[in-house]
């Protein structure tokens, strides 16, 4: 999916996300054992379908209020995604590789957001790629973001 606007520089001094209501979001994680999760902005409501080893959990839109959407940016500002690096790759060659990717895109006015993740998430603070393998405080408070938003548990 192709988005249009400013991408957010990444650095220790990224500035927080203004509170706006995205012109986009598009989020999906997955994995080769059988989860999925997409959300994506469409027209102003919320897509979701939700699978889990196979089998869909849920599927279905929300219309976002103003305040749920403020909400959600500062949920994200908790968590500080807008200091996410814009990739993150923990894979390892062969049947070794956990096999889940991630993704996460936003964008708010001119800005442009974008962070995905192969096999790894974004570091708490800690530089060990071996701590970066499965969500850790960060990725698990945005998934709580996006699960408040959409009534169901992501992923």
């Amino acid at each position: 999916m192709a988005f249009a606007g400013t991408f957010l520089a990444i650095a220790d001094d990224a500035a927080p996300f203004p509170d706006l209501i995205p012109a986009k979001l598009v989020i999906f994680y997955g994995h080769d054992m059988g989860g999925s999760a997409v959300i994506e902005l469409k027209g102003g409501k919320v897509s979701y379908k939700l699978d889990s080893l196979g089998q869909e959990r849920a599927r279905g839109y929300v219309e976002p209020t103003p305040e749920q959407w403020s909400a959600f940016i500062a949920r994200l500002n908790e968590a500080k995604v807008y200091k996410w690096d814009g990739h993150y790759n923990g894979s390892l060659p062969g049947p070794l590789d956990s096999g889940f990717r991630w993704s996460f895109a936003i964008q708010l006015g001119e800005i442009l957001f974008v962070s995905d993740g192969n096999s790894a998430f974004p570091p708490d603070g800690d530089i060990d790629p071996a701590k970066r393998k499965s969500p850790n405080a960060s990725f698990n408070l945005m998934s709580r973001a996006v699960s408040q938003l959409i009534g169901h548990d992501f992923p």
